[in-house]
């Protein structure tokens, strides 16, 4: 049996006895939502995906004001900020529009979904401190909620990343009826790409979801479980808790926080305008 394997099969009290006394120095990051149309994904677990956004919530377009407001908020929060973009046509578009700030990005990250080489390499050139990718599951997990791109798109970004010098995040997205199986697989796949960031994101039942209907939020403990997992897994980089952590971690967020080492403070652009 693999040492994944075995975290994997481990009840939260064993889990919690095996954890290495240090943890990673805390880190934030500021999540900035740029998108300014639908994503043209379909992955039924987001919001954000092209058969079931709503068409009634506007999509502000990035301005360098906009962006200015952004990095200062985060600067006052100790955090780094990370422009969210999922589609390939408005991550050029806003690449285009980064370049004409003739600014050094060397403190900020870009969170595409997939990205050509030459996406990767105008981030490169930009200085962005790094891009993430999330894997969110299984590749036969990912096939069952997601028709418009593929899992091994997504593994070549990171891949074409790591191999043009940029850092990369990359992570998993729980709640959405994952097997002890499913893990090991996603585990062993992220450990063999050496990221230097992970993510824990926590299915959000939004209503607009199909998803969401008659969904209900698991126990905090497998929450608690799942990152207590990932801890021992990856015990040297700092996994930063995304998405719904709030909602499934409730008032258990504090020592999740401290265990994982690194958190997406809650801020988006088309909340704050």
């Amino acid at each position: 049996m693999s040492d994944i394997e075995k975290f994997v099969n481990l009840s939260l009290e064993e889990l919690k006895k095996s954890l290495p006394k240090t943890q990673p120095v805390a880190q934030k990051l500021l999540a900035v939502n740029v998108n300014y149309q639908k994503c043209n994904g379909d992955c039924r677990f987001c919001g954000w995906n092209r058969n079931e956004f709503p068409i009634n919530i506007p999509h502000p377009r990035l301005t360098s004001e906009i962006l200015e407001r952004e990095i200062l908020f985060a600067k006052n929060n100790s955090a780094t900020v990370e422009l969210m973009n999922s589609t390939t046509h408005s991550s050029l578009a806003l690449l285009e529009f980064l370049k004409t700030l003739r600014k050094d990005f060397g403190n900020m990250g870009f969170y595409p979904c997939i990205c050509t080489k030459e996406i990767l390499q105008a981030l490169k050139d930009l200085n962005f401190s790094h891009i993430c990718t999330n894997l969110e599951m299984s590749k036969n997990l990912f096939a069952k909620f997601i028709s418009s791109h593929f899992w091994e798109g997504k593994k070549q970004t990171i891949l074409n990343a790591k191999k043009i010098g940029l850092k990369v995040h990359s992570g998993i997205l729980i709640g959405l009826g994952e097997t002890k199986e499913d893990l090991i697989e996603i585990f062993s796949v992220l450990r063999d790409l050496h990221p230097d960031g992970l993510n824990l994101n926590f299915f959000y039942p939004e209503s607009h979801l199909k998803l969401s209907q008659g969904y209900q939020i698991p126990s905090p403990q497998y929450s608690l479980k799942t990152l207590y997992q990932m801890r021992l897994i990856f015990p040297e980089i700092p996994i930063f808790l995304g998405a719904g952590q709030k909602e499934w971690l409730g008032e258990n967020l504090s020592e999740a926080i401290q265990i994982a080492g690194g958190q997406y403070i809650d801020h988006f652009i088309n909340q704050t305008l």
